[in-house]
């Protein structure tokens, strides 16, 4: 179930309705806040609504190799046990449509 990147009415009702949950995101200091609150509200939804509901894993969009902040932040997150996938998206400047992933 694919939904907007707010925490609404919507995606609480799709995180009660999967099993199974894969994040996407962006390597900065805002979206990792973000991606704590969000991991702290799939807490509260499996203990109040389906113990079933799992992170599947934490997709890394917009990746730049060669910016610091970027590794360091994926580098903590694995630190964390957060279950960051291998496999990344690297931000590209020339091809809006097409955007392969590597893993690394």
């Amino acid at each position: 179930i694919d939904t907007p990147p707010a925490l609404n009415f919507y995606a609480r009702s799709a995180l009660i309705a999967t099993d199974r949950v894969l994040i996407p995101f962006d390597c900065d200091e805002f979206a990792r806040q973000a991606l704590y609150t969000l991991l702290d509200n799939i807490g509260e939804i499996r203990e109040d609504h389906n113990d079933d509901l799992s992170i599947e894993g934490i997709v890394v969009n917009q990746f730049q190799a060669r910016s610091k902040l970027p590794t360091r932040i994926v580098d903590e997150l694995r630190a964390e046990g957060r279950p960051v996938l291998r496999r990344r998206c690297p931000a590209r400047s020339r091809s809006r449509n097409r955007m392969s992933c590597t893993s690394r």
